[in-house]
C-alpha cells in the first residue's frame, strides 16, 4: 500500500514509462509481421530471385608482397630523400663560388680575383659545410638502410607468420 503514488507528479514518469514501453511493443510487432512476410513470399518464391552473373575469379598463385619490387623502391626512395636533402643544404648556401656568379650577384665589373684566404670564420664556415654534406650523404645511406631492412624482414613472409615471428622474440625478451 506504501508504493502506490500519491500525487499526479508521482503518476507522470511512471505514465510515460508505460507509454513508451506500449510504443516499442508496438514497433515489434509490425517488425514481426513484416518478417514474417517477408519470409511467406521468400518460401512461395513471389520475390525478386538475384543471380550471380560474373562470380569471383580466385588468384592461381597466392598473393604475397613482392621483395624485389619494395627494396628497389626503398633504395630509390633513400636516393631521393637524401638527393633532396643535398639540394636543399646546397641552396641555402650563401658562398660565391666563382668570377661569373660574382658578376651577376653584384652586377658589378670585377677588377681582380684573390687567391682564397682562409680566415678563422671562413674555417668554420668549411667545416659546418663539411658537416653538413656529410650529414646529407649519412642521412641518405640511413634512410636506405632502414629501408632496405624493414622490407627484408616484414615483409618476407605472410604478415600472420611476422606477428607470431614478432610475439616469440618479444617473449624472448621477457624472459630474460
Amino acid at each position: 500500500m506504501n508504493n502506490i503514488p500519491q500525487h499526479q507528479a508521482e503518476l507522470d514518469p511512471l505514465q510515460n514509462a508505460l507509454d513508451h514501453a506500449k510504443e516499442r511493443v508496438e514497433f515489434l510487432e509490425k517488425r514481426l509481421d513484416e518478417a514474417k512476410t517477408t519470409g511467406a513470399i521468400e518460401l512461395k518464391g513471389l520475390g525478386p530471385s538475384l543471380t550471380v552473373m560474373d562470380p569471383p575469379r580466385t588468384p592461381q598463385v597466392p598473393v604475397s608482397p613482392n621483395r624485389g619490387k619494395i627494396a628497389a623502391l626503398s633504395v630509390v626512395l633513400g636516393l631521393g630523400m637524401g638527393a633532396a636533402l643535398i639540394y636543399l643544404l646546397t641552396l641555402f648556401d650563401s658562398a660565391l663560388r666563382s668570377v661569373e656568379e660574382a658578376r651577376r650577384m653584384l652586377q658589378m665589373p670585377v677588377l681582380g680575383v684573390m687567391q682564397r684566404i682562409v680566415t678563422a670564420t671562413e674555417e668554420m664556415r668549411l667545416r659546418r659545410r663539411h658537416r653538413r654534406r656529410v650529414f646529407g650523404l649519412s642521412a641518405t645511406l640511413m634512410v636506405m638502410a632502414v629501408l632496405i631492412v624493414i622490407s627484408f624482414t616484414f615483409y618476407r613472409e605472410p604478415i600472420q607468420h611476422s606477428i607470431e615471428s614478432v610475439q616469440k622474440y618479444i617473449n624472448q625478451l621477457t624472459l630474460w
